[in-house]
């Protein structure tokens, strides 16, 4: 059994280990913090997506027209509606495009 002894000091809660507010994400984040984490890394993302159809276009064209992977076709069909719907962004990714040509 354990028996309190007298001579044993109180336990002391470290002031380096916060409890964690309710309104805090794990990491310590704000859900403003958070939702803008997540916001920089979707934009970025899809600027990556756009800027990727430059090293892939020959493959592009090949799942296209000829008998290439039907997947990269699938993949970049997004970006083909995008600039479709969007005739000035479409402007900006032949523009992009004219340099991997």
């Amino acid at each position: 059994m354990c028996a309190l002894d007298s001579s044993s000091q109180p336990i002391a809660i470290s002031s380096t280990h916060k409890i964690p507010d309710a309104h805090r994400s794990p990491e310590g984040l704000s859900p403003l913090e958070f939702a803008a984490r997540v916001y920089n890394r979707v934009v970025i993302l899809m600027v990556l997506y756009v800027l990727s159809i430059g090293p892939m276009y020959w493959q592009w064209v090949d799942s296209m027209h000829v008998q290439g992977h039907p997947a990269v076709a699938r993949f970049y069909y997004p970006l083909l509606l995008a600039c479709e719907i969007i005739p000035v962004f479409g402007k900006v990714v032949n523009w992009y495009l004219d340099f991997w040509v």
